[in-house]
């Protein structure tokens, strides 16, 4: 449960500038984020940046896999999470991890987690999903300049 660096700081900085680039202006935009403290900081540079914010929560279930679960354990978890966060009533950000983006992807590919496991998204990139479906993936040039 690591803290941000100087590099994760600048990285997320130009994830929230590139959010206000493409997310759509007129709509309410709730922000959900996981517990752990690099996460949190994430979103706490994100949600400033953020027109018409309507709320920032954080959701255990948007953590990184534990050792103490299984894949299939872990898949489920995220996939109630992204319920809930779909629940809210404007386009949601979730700032979350690695593992999680995979999950997420496997649900919305219909691809088994072992072959989403392989996918790598980057610190900060930015995967975009609307109605379940992928609409972009690791978007990350934001972050070819740090």
């Amino acid at each position: 449960n690591d803290v941000l660096t100087l590099l994760g700081r600048r990285q997320s900085l130009a994830a929230a500038k590139k959010l206000v680039e493409i997310l759509p202006s007129r709509n309410a935009i709730s922000l959900v984020c996981s517990t752990l403290i690099r996460a949190v900081q994430t979103a706490e540079i994100i949600a400033p940046r953020i027109q018409r914010l309507s709320g920032t929560e954080t959701d255990v279930r948007l953590e990184e896999k534990s050792d103490k679960e299984t894949w299939a354990m872990f898949r489920r978890r995220v996939r109630a999470a992204i319920v809930s966060a779909r629940r809210l009533p404007h386009h949601v950000i979730c700032v979350t991890h690695g593992h999680v983006i995979q999950a997420v992807l496997a649900d919305a590919l219909g691809i088994p987690m072992s072959n989403a496991r392989n996918l790598c998204p980057a610190n900060c990139g930015l995967t975009i999903l609307q109605n379940d479906k992928l609409v972009a993936y690791n978007l990350h040039e934001h972050l070819l300049r740090l």
